[in-house]
């Protein structure tokens, strides 16, 4: 059997898997279909819960990359064929027509954000003054004043609307996982760059579970508020210089109109594009529902009647960051067992 592993993915799940194989000393090759490693992390500035760096982290990682020379690097490179052979698979890619032998391989293709144009009635990409969540990381982290983006003035009211393309019947019907938890994350920067700034959640439910309570505690503590609210339409009245949103108070019942500055789309996730050739590919079974790859029940990470296979972070499903590199550790030593035959 190659002792030698297969990553499949370079943004935070697939560099984690790479750098804890790497260190071990095992033979890794990570191949990414893009120009660069990184993935939707890459677009982030301060991460929940903690506030770290996400550039700093991505920095502190390629630098050890490139230091391992263990670790081979292949860029906008995909998967052409895996063929089982012996105890292995052999590899075929699209770059040079290259091809290796490896003992175990780990999935990590991450996950698609959420189009909100396939919501209409919140006329994403119509209005200037109606973006999504990663647009508004994209203002924060270039350190600018905020401001409404149709016009460069002064924002007074922010207002987030939470599970856009999750848990609705007409786009996806499963949680995301992790829109909840990053929106308060994004509120309470907002609060902290401007205190004046009113900012409200408009949620279904607030699901911060562990660590993610005390960060929706410190957001309600800085005035961050919390409207339990099933939000209709955005609109503009003529010659309004505010957006309007129609919403239904879900525990009063009330039919409201809430004025704001700027409202923040908060999307979820998709399966990643090319999950279904790539599934096609290495006989992966995917969920019927979701979309995302299926993992055993017994250990979250292993392939379902796969051997050898283990999927990791966003491949599974939506799941926050935390989570995604404690998935990747798991399944680096699970394929480090599996090819070194060892049995626990």
């Amino acid at each position: 059997m190659s002792t030698s592993v297969l990553v499949i993915g370079g943004g935070i799940s697939g560099i984690k898997a790479t750098l804890d194989l790497g260190k071990l000393g095992v033979e890794t090759i990570l191949i990414e279909q893009k120009d660069k490693l990184g993935g939707t992390f890459e677009n982030l500035g301060s991460t929940f819960p903690y506030g770290v760096n996400a550039q700093a982290s991505l920095k502190n990682w390629f630098q050890i990359l490139n230091s391992l020379r263990n670790v081979k690097i292949y860029m906008n490179t995909l998967v052409k064929s895996v063929v089982k052979v012996n105890d292995g698979f052999k590899i075929i890619v699209d770059t040079d027509k290259a091809s290796f032998i490896v003992g175990a391989i780990i999935v990590a293709t991450g996950f698609t954000p959420f189009d909100a144009t396939k919501i209409p009635n919140y006329h994403y990409g119509k209005y200037k003054n109606v973006i999504n969540s990663l647009e508004l990381v994209k203002m924060l982290r270039n350190g600018q004043n905020l401001s409404k983006p149709s016009d460069n003035t002064p924002l007074r009211k922010v207002s987030f609307i939470t599970c856009i393309g999750s848990r609705d019947k007409k786009t996806n019907d499963y949680c995301s996982s992790f829109c909840c938890a990053y929106t308060v994350h994004l509120a309470k920067m907002v609060k902290e760059l401007d205190r004046k700034i009113d900012v409200t959640i408009m949620y279904m439910d607030m699901r911060t579970f562990s660590n993610y309570e005390a960060l929706y505690q410190e957001a309600r503590s800085l005035g961050v508020k919390f409207l339990r609210v099933k939000p209709s339409i955005v609109f503009k009245y003529k010659n309004s210089k505010q957006i309007s949103i129609q919403v239904e108070n879900t525990i009063t019942r009330e039919f409201l109109q809430h004025k704001t500055d700027l409202v923040v789309l908060s999307i979820g996730a998709e399966p990643a594009d090319g999950n279904d050739e790539l599934g096609r590919i290495m006989k992966l079974l995917r969920d019927e529902r979701t979309g995302f790859f299926t993992v055993s029940n017994d250990d979250d990470v292993s392939a379902v009647e796969q051997e050898r296979i283990f999927i990791i972070g966003n491949a599974s499903g939506p799941k926050d960051s935390q989570y995604s590199l404690a998935q990747a550790s798991a399944a680096a030593l699970k394929a480090i067992i599996s090819i070194k035959g060892l049995n626990f």
